[in-house]
């Protein structure tokens, strides 16, 4: 399908469909394709050289923060925390909406966090407005993102127990995204103390995560598709 997605789009875009032929499928799956914001009607960021694991992640927060927009940072990391929850299989996980009850200014979202010996590449902490009265109304989504490598021995372990020390009681999630896993990160995912960790690929974050924020209606910024583009270009074709 990712072979043939040139000539699906060009399709989609003159409305050249056959009669028994449904668009919903297509949609369902990729989003709206004939969107002009969809990453797939974009070029990807072409300087001569790949983007470096700290740099996607950090250009990545950029745009989920809006440059200080808190409604539009709002909207934007809902929808990417959904995408996160549904591209990882979750789809009727608890927490998938619990960013939409974000208390006001409570939203921090962080790249590079330093973390003990080591630092996240994002994290999202906010409050609860509809656990006011409960233990904690605060929340947590530490991520880890890879490519082209692999998870190091204990690094999951060192993250998720700064979790345990910050975080006590809080309602969190631990998220793993890669361009492909390897035996490697796979062998890590496996331990008992790394259980917690969700894994997903790029590509399926990505190909959500396009669907999460066509569905909130708001104009594409192009440079957020442009990156989202250089994301997917970036990953190998086993990362789906």
């Amino acid at each position: 399908m990712l072979r043939h997605m040139p000539t699906l789009i060009a399709a989609a875009q003159s409305g050249n469909w056959l009669p028994d032929y449904s668009t919903a499928a297509v949609t369902q799956l990729w989003g709206d394709v004939t969107d002009p914001g969809h990453v797939f009607n974009a070029q990807a960021i072409d300087w001569g050289f790949n983007l470096t694991e700290p740099q996607c992640t950090k250009a990545l927060a950029y745009f989920l923060g809006a440059e200080g927009d808190e409604s539009l940072s709002g909207h934007r990391c809902a929808a990417f925390v959904r995408a996160l929850y549904r591209a990882a299989g979750l789809s009727n996980h608890t927490d998938l909406q619990s960013l939409e009850n974000v208390k006001p200014g409570t939203l921090i979202l962080e790249a590079e966090k330093v973390v003990d010996r080591g630092r996240v590449d994002l994290a999202l902490e906010w409050k609860d407005k509809e656990r006011v009265n409960q233990a904690s109304d605060r929340r947590l989504i530490l991520i880890e993102c890879k490519f082209n490598h692999h998870v190091t021995e204990d690094q999951l372990l060192i993250y998720r127990k700064h979790a345990d020390r910050h975080a006590k009681g809080v309602p969190r999630a631990l998220f793993l995204i890669v361009d492909q896993m390897t035996s490697q990160t796979a062998r890590e995912l496996r331990r008992s103390c790394n259980k917690e960790w969700i894994p997903l690929t790029w590509r399926a974050l990505i190909r959500r995560l396009e669907i999460e924020l066509m569905a909130l209606g708001l104009p594409a910024d192009q440079d957020f598709v442009r990156l989202r583009r250089t994301i997917w270009n970036m990953c190998t074709s086993r990362s789906l």
